[in-house]
This record gives structure tokens, sequence and C-alpha cells, in this order.
């Protein structure tokens, strides 16, 4: 064995385990992990809604759900309407109903109304989609209305400007500060569990109401400062008031307060106790805070803003914070993050958890981090300070080995202390992959030379080592027959103690990469790979998983059982989840796809590429949670969690428009019959993950279900007259659609008939055909001879009109469809025409031949469009150059060439013809950046003349006019050549 240089020694009378521990304890609240687990506020999700998002305003008051699941918000430009997606704005810009758009509070009433308070313009009463003002006029103490409150009894009071009023049994009644008020402008109102109202102002202290009379309760009853922010029930300390200096106070039925110690004074302008009964602290100009049950607060930063009006939770436990900046949504995902922020590097490689639910993250270029099961995180070992941790191994024994990449490797064990092992130890390198110890006490170790067997203190090269020289070992797994799988950059390969065997593409493994190895308690080995998905061993049958077989991403990266019959497979779009049974039943060819889901950031990751190539890239720890690297940190969580039961969800229709405009939503909905398009709008609200809501709709009870996926309307060009029913349900996820329609929304669509679709239409019908056929009979004698007449006038406009057609064909059968030039085909019928008529007179005929220099390498340079353009536009200039006379034919003689005929035209004549050709062309200007000859494109010409007795067939002219054409190309191109007959 090589030297081992110890780094540092720790007492040798400490046992492996308590080695552990000693190194493990001081970084922990306890060893045990007993204390609850408190997220930081990066651990939560936040998202943010501003004008951006849709809201009207930034500034929002208030924000509560509703009983249908909607979030409704009061805003200062209208009432909004959030199903998680989607902002719908109620204000006086959309309904007469709303004379000022300031809405400064919402409530709902036990019968579902939701009463609304407005700046200015009185209150409002939202009944369905009808909206009922009061105002002043109806009895309200002011039309400036700040708090809406309604009581135990029923009886719903309103805060204004002007007084409090009470609505009871359809009248109001109000009081001022004449009558006992602390001030007439009241801003805040709340019961007590008794049916004891107070009344929050921010000038005169607290009043209070016994039901009979008003009390005043201000700094002489002990309130610290007359200006009340806070008014609010909690479900554990009754009624709490709180002012701007800082003072908390407890209200009691019988109008004595109480202070309360809760902390440092700090001006509260809302409360929430959340359902982990955590307090949430909403302030006025100090941001929000969170306080625990044994009195520890922290602040919780929301992005921008200082000025906390109103906290809600929603039915999923989402909290709420309106602000002066916008709507914040905070929510604690299933997923658990440590990164950065919590005192861990974003980008980590590897993870493992040892018996007591201590994690231990490697990170790159950032040593190693421990993270306790309270939550805290600490580096334990800053001797990694700086290095990159791409392997562990927690031995059995206690001893923790730490794989480095470029470092080698790190041993801290109580005999040995901490010491390095490198490539002069014996080891094949310094880049190390993965870690496995085997039952005989062995150590196997990859890296970037080889792979190394360590068996007490000495390093040998691994028995396998000759057979995965020429590739790179990133997984080892031994299954319980005692066979060391490795996972390696060509395949898999298996180390049964005497051979080794090898699998690769072609002998079915999903992909050659592989990454990840898992047997499960069965004994099937599953095999991941870096992008060619999953493959399933049984035996010696391999069965391959992709997007094919309904597998999510092609990338598995680590393989985690989660002890339930799932499959947890990270991988670099995210996270996938697949039951066991399914893989199964797909592979024995029961099934056609796999019940899979691939999770994102939209349902709760902080990031969703998550780390491969290293081992360990995935735990799982003894209370059942998963750990995997991620590039935002190490995540955790507990399987059942991530798959809780979805929220309830209903769906709601929200709005339809008939031949594209709105129309009150009724039941039934009366469509006319000339009904050309039909748009129902519909939702779920989940306030949660909306994005994963997923519709599908039906027309009728029995029709086919029509799936929408995201797209939250439905469209219609027609529909039968009469009756049917418009049913859409929503799931949420890749889920199946319940099978019932509790969550469905229906509306009754009527279409009205066309007069043809009416009842009484076939009998009017059959007395239209009985009278048209009187009618028919009658006039048939008189109209016998028109009838003939037109009939004969119209065969013969027909028959020019074929004879005209059949004239436009042929002439389309000439032409050259490219170029518009006459074709080689037309070309051949006039030459023999002229021929013919040129030996009857006795006068010349001349052919011109013409190519274009260089024509292919312009097509390779220009491409095939731009060749095809230069044939055009030399077609167009030949034509309309004014050289050819008007009986004179230009063809198209095949890809470059063309070829022109002239009658009557000498040699001279036609030399003369072809050299202004020539000029033309040149004056086009059409640039040839390969060519040879000229910038720009060039042409070659072949004249020939001869007279009907001089040639036996007119297609030797052609010859002759061809051969010329050939001398100008070899002389040089870009010239003309007259043929001369040198026999």
């Amino acid at each position: 064995m090589h030297g081992v240089r110890p780094i540092f020694v720790l007492s040798p009378r400490l046992s492996p385990r308590h080695l552990l521990l000693a190194l493990l304890l001081p970084l922990f609240f306890s060893a045990t992990g007993t204390q609850a687990l408190n997220r930081s506020p990066s651990q939560f999700l936040v998202d943010h809604y501003g004008r951006e998002q849709g809201l009207p305003s930034e500034t929002v008051w208030m924000a509560r759900q509703g009983p249908s699941g909607y979030l409704w918000l009061a805003t200062r430009r209208g009432l909004v309407r959030f199903d998680g997606l989607k902002f719908t704005v109620f204000n006086s810009e959309t309904h007469p109903a709303f004379s000022n758009s300031d809405v400064r509070a919402i409530e709902w009433t036990v019968d579902g109304q939701l009463w609304i308070a407005t700046y200015g313009g009185g209150a409002l009463r939202m009944n369905g989609d009808r909206f009922t003002p009061v105002t002043s006029d109806d009895g309200l103490a002011s039309d400036t209305v700040y708090d809406i409150h309604v009581a135990a009894n029923s009886s719903v009071w309103f805060a204004t400007g002007d007084g409090v009023s009470r609505f009871r049994d359809g009248e109001f009644r109000s009081w001022d500060r004449a009558d006992g008020l602390a001030t007439n402008r009241s801003v805040r109102i709340a019961e007590t569990a008794e049916g004891t109202l107070w009344f929050g102002s921010l000038t005169n202290g607290l009043s209070v109401f016994d039901g009979e009379a008003f009390r005043t309760v201000g700094v002489a009853e002990g309130l610290d400062s007359p200006e009340v922010h806070l008014l609010h029930r909690d479900r554990e300390l009754g009624v709490l008031a709180g002012t701007q200096r800082g003072g908390a106070y407890r209200l009691a039925d019988d109008g004595h307060i109480h202070p309360l110690a809760l902390g440092d004074p700090l001006p509260v302008e809302t409360l929430l106790r959340d359902g982990d009964n955590t307090l949430w602290l909403g302030t006025y100009g100090k941001g929000l805070w969170r306080q625990w049950e044994d009195g520890r607060r922290s602040a919780f930063p929301l992005a921008g803003t200082q000025l906390i009006f109103d906290l809600t939770e929603d039915r999923d436990g989402n909290l709420w914070a309106s602000t002066v900046k916008g709507l914040f949504r905070i929510r604690s995902s299933a997923f658990l993050p440590f990164g950065k922020a919590e005192g861990v590097s974003d980008s980590t490689f590897v993870v493992t958890v040892d018996s007591e639910g201590h994690a231990l993250a490697g990170a790159e270029n950032a040593g190693l981090f421990s993270i306790a099961p309270d939550g805290s995180t600490r580096e334990p070992f800053p001797i990694l300070s700086g290095q990159s941790v791409s392997s562990l191994l927690l031995r059995d024994n206690g001893e923790l080995w730490v794989g480095t990449f470029g470092d080698g490797l790190k041993r801290f064990a109580d005999s040995a202390g901490g010491q390095f092992l490198g490539t002069v130890d014996g080891l094949a390198g310094k880049h190390i992959l993965a870690l496995v110890e085997r039952r005989d006490g062995s150590i196997w170790v990859a890296s970037d030379g080889g792979v190394d067997r360590w068996h007490d203190g000495v390093v040998q090269p691994a028995p396998v080592q000759q057979a995965v020289a020429d590739t790179l070992v990133r997984h080892f797994r031994e299954t319980s027959d005692g066979t060391l799988w490795l996972g390696t950059n060509d395949g898999l390969f298996a180390w049964n103690g005497r051979s080794v065997q090898h699998w690769s593409g072609d002998d079915g493994l999903a992909g050659t990469i592989v990454m990840a190895i898992h047997e499960d308690p069965r004994g099937i080995l599953w095999i991941g790979s870096r992008d060619g998905g999953l493959t399933r061993r049984e035996g010696d049958t391999l069965f391959a998983f992709g997007p094919a077989q309904g597998l999510p991403q092609p990338s598995v990266l680590a393989i985690l059982d989660d002890g339930a019959g799932r499959l947890w497979l990270s991988g670099g779009e995210g996270l996938t989840w697949v039951e066991r049974d399914s893989l199964d039943a797909v592979a024995r060819g029961d099934a056609q796809a796999v019940r899979a889901r691939l999770l994102r950031e939209s349902d709760g990751l902080r990031a969703a590429q998550f780390q491969g190539g290293f081992q360990p890239a995935g735990a799982r720890g003894p209370d059942g949670r998963l750990w995997l690297p991620t590039n935002g940190g190490v995540v955790s969580f507990d399987p059942s969690a991530v798959l809780a039961p979805a929220p309830q969800l209903q769906s709601h229709i929200e709005a339809v428009r008939v031949n594209g405009e709105p129309v009150p939503l009724r039941r039934p909905l009366i469509l006319p019959a000339d009904l050309k398009s039909l748009e129902i709008d519909y939702t779920a609200p989940q306030l949660s993950n909306a994005e994963s809501l997923r519709f599908r709709y039906r027309v009728g009870t029995a029709g086919p279900w029509q799936d929408a996926g995201g797209r939250r309307t439905a469209y219609f060009t027609s529909l039968p007259a009469g009756k049917q029913r418009f049913t859409v349900q929503a799931a949420a996820g890749p889920g199946a659609f319940p099978e019932t329609n509790g969550n469905s929304a229906r509306l009754v669509l009527e279409r009205r008939p066309r007069w043809y679709e009416t009842p009484w239409a076939p009998l009017g019908g059959v007395l239209l055909l009985c009278l048209a056929f009187a009618l028919a009979y009658r006039i048939f004698a008189r109209r016998a001879r028109d009838r003939e007449q037109r009939l004969e006038e119209l065969v013969n406009r027909r028959t020019q009109e074929l004879q005209a057609a059949l004239a436009k064909v042929e002439e389309i059968s000439r032409i050259d469809s490219l170029t518009g030039v006459a074709n080689r085909r037309y070309f051949e019928e006039r030459l023999a025409a002229t021929w013919k008529m040129a030996a009857r007179a006795a006068r010349p005929v001349s052919v011109i031949m013409l190519d274009i220099d260089r024509f292919k390498q312009y097509n390779d340079n220009l491409g095939h469009q731009a060749g095809d353009e230069c044939l055009r536009q030399l077609a167009a200039s030949l034509g309309n150059s004014g050289v050819l006379r008007d009986n004179d034919l230009v063809a198209r003689y095949g890809g470059e060439e063309f070829v022109i005929l002239l009658y009557d035209a000498d040699g001279d004549g036609a030399a003369r013809v072809a050299r202004r050709i020539i000029e033309h062309v040149g004056a086009l200007k059409l640039r040839h950046p390969e060519s040879d000859i000229s910038p720009y494109v060039t042409v070659s010409l072949g004249c020939a003349t001869a007279r009907a007795g001089e040639l036996d067939d007119p297609y030797a002219l052609v010859d002759r006019a061809d051969q010329a054409l050939y001398d100008a190309k070899r002389a040089g191109r870009g010239q003309l050549k007259v043929f001369a007959d040198v026999s």
C-alpha cells in the first residue's frame, strides 16, 4: 500500500459511530431532529400579481375567498374576481351599478351574497351576477364606506365616514358621535364570540357596542395611542386591537381591554393565524412578519413593499397579502429546497442521508454541507471548502468517504482520521465519480482513470478494470445476488465475481449512457440513462420505456423507490413519478402507456433541472423523505405530500357570446335561429396551480367529450334546434377526469328553430309542393316553346364557350409554366409550319439558340428560387425588348436554354437581332457572384440561317444553331457565333 497522508487525526478512543455523531452533533439543535422545521422565507413560493398580470390597480385593500372558490379582491380600481389564472374586473367602466370604483372592503353573507364597500359610492350587494347599489339615499350613514361586517345574528354593519350603520330586516339604522361613538369616522369592525361589537378609528381609539349603547375606549382607558390600525378576531386570542405605536390589546365582552405582550412593538395593520398556528403580522410601513407560539418572530420580505393592508388564507393553505404594491401569494410547497439562500450551494452534485435523518450534500466548488432534520445547515468539514464534492459514501462502520472532482478521495474515520487517497496511493484518477461498499467490506472507486478496489487499506485495480478501460463508470449497484452492476458511458456492465457481461443499446437498453441502477424488492433491475429513458430487466429480458410508452422525459439521472409502489426519476427536465405496476403492465403488453407525471417549477420545485452523473444522485431518508440534487440546491420532499389529492374543483360558466356579442347568462340560454357562432367561457377556481388544470366539454348527455386542454373557451359554429345541455369538467394535472358530474358546470342551450325545422314544416312543404305542381302544370304548355328556344340559345352559347375553353387549354399547353414564353412542343410545331411556309415563298428562316452562362453556379450559390426568378426575368426581357417582331417566336428549349425562330430573316439580320439580345441582357444587370465572365448574368448565342431547299429537315437548322452556340461557349462565352458551312 502506498503511504496515506493524514490531514487531521481524531482520538482513536472514539468508535466509528461516535465519531460521526461527534462531527455532526454540533451542527444541529438535536441529534434526533425532534424540533419542528420552520421554513425560511426563501423556502416558500412567493408570487406577485400587479397590473402587468391583469389587476386594475396596484393598491389592493383586501382579499377574500368566496363560496365558489374564487378569490375576490377589493382594489382602488374596482372589485376583482380571480380564478388563479385570470382577473375579472367589476367597476364603473364595466357595470353601471358602480358609481365609484374604489372598493375598500368585501364581506360574504351566509346565504352567499357579497357586500361591497366603496370610497364615495356607498355599498353594493351582489347576488348572482346582479349588483344592487345602496347609498345614503337608502339610509346608509355615508357613501364613504371603510368596512363591512356580517354579524352572528345576520345583521350587516357598515363603518363609514359619518357614523356606523346597521342593515337588518331590510332597513337601515345609523349611529354617530352623538350616540356615543368615539368619532364619526370608523374604519374597522370586529365582533367577539359573545356578540359584542367593537369599532376602530384612526383618530379617537375604539368604540364598543353592547347592543344598546356605544362607549368610547381610548387613551384614558389604557390604549397607548388613539390611532388604531388593527381590529381583528383571532380564533384563539379573541378580538385584538393594535395601534400605530405597536401596542397590542385583547378586547373583552365587558368593554375592557387587556394589554398583550406579542414581542417588540409593531404597527400591525392586519393579523392572520394560519393552519399551522403561526401568526402572520402585516404592518403599516414595517413589512410582513411571522411569529411562532414560542414568541420567536422574524421578518418575511416582500419585494418592493412594506405596507400590508390585509392577510387571508384560502382553503388550499395559500396566504394572500394585499399591499400597496399589488397582491402576493405565499405558499409552502411540498418540495423543501436547500440552496444558497439557506446556507447550501445552489449547484449540488450528490446527496446522502444517514440513519438519523441528517443529510449531506456535496456541491460544485463549494465543499460539503450538512442539513439537520430541523432544517439548519452547516459546512461540517472546512477542509473541503472550495472543492467539488462528486461522490459520497457513508459506511456501515460510521466512516464517511468523500470523493472530489479533481482532488481525489478523502476518508473520515476514527482510526485513520481525515485521510487523503490520491493517484500516488494507487487510485487510477483524481476525479471520483462513484463509490460503493460491497458485502465483503471492500470499497470500489470509479474515477476518470478507471475502477479501483480498496480493501484493508490496500488500493488495487478492480477485476473489471480491463473490461471498462475504454469507458467512464458513473454508477455502482450491488444487487441481492451479489452481482456488482456498473453504469457507464458505454452501457451496462455486470461483474459476478468471475466474469464481466456487457449490455448496450443493441441489446435493448433504452440508452447507452447509464446514470442510475436500482433493484426493487422483487429483484427486478431498473436502469436509467441520460437521454434514452428507463430500462426494466427481469431475468434476461430487457424492456425499454420512452415517450412512446408514456414516459414524460427521456433523461433518468436517479431512481428512488418511495416504498409505496412508485419510482421517482430525476432528469434534466423535471421530476417524474411513475407507478411501478403500470411499468410492469406495459412490459407485459397489458397496457399501452404508463401512469406517470412530470413535475416542474409550476408544481412547486424551485429548480426542475436535476443533477446526475455522480453517485449518489439521490437518497431516501429513514423518515421516507426523498432527497435529490438540482442546480438550485438540494431538494427534499415527502412523496405522500407531493401526491396528496388535488383540491376539489368546481367548474363555472362565466360568460357567453352569441355571434360575437356578449349576452346575459340565463338558464336556459335562448339562442337565435340564425346562430353563426357561440363562445362559452368557463373556468374552475384553483388558487394554487391553475396552470395545471385541464378541461373537457360536450353537448348532450351521450355525445363525445371534447378535450380542451388548458383552453377555457368552447367554440361552436352551429347547434341543432331545440334544447341541449352543455357540460364542462375540470381535472388537475394529467389525472383522469371525474367519473361523476360533481364538479361539472352545466348550461341548458335552446336554439330557436328555423321555419323549416318547426313541426308544421312538413305539412306546409306538402301543400307548397302541390301548389307548385299545379302552377307548373298550368304554365307548362305556355312556357314550353320559350324553354325550347332558351335551350337552343343555351346550347349555342355553351358550344361557343366550350370552343373558347378548348382554345384556352390549347394555348396553355403551349406555354412554359415557369417563364410564360412558348414551350419546346409549340416551338417544334411552329418550326415545321414556318419551314413549309418559307419553302412556298422561297424565304430564309433563321434560328438563334441562347444559353445562360454558368447557370449551375448561379443556382448553387443563390438557390433554385433565385434561379427560377432569373429565368423569368430573362424571358420577360426577350419578349418586351422591342428587338423581335410580332411574328417572331421565343421559346424555352430546356433548362436555361431558349430558342428564337425568325421567319424571313437572313443571316445578317439574325446576327443583328442576336447582338441586340446580348446588349439587352447585359442592361438587366442581374448579379452573378460565381461567374468568371462578368459580375452580371451573361448569355452565349449561336445563330444559323437556311432556305428550305438547302436542307432536307428544319431540325438540321436547329442543330447548326446549337453547334454555333457550342462554338460561342468554347470561345469564352458571353458572345455570338454564326454557323459557317465549311463543307
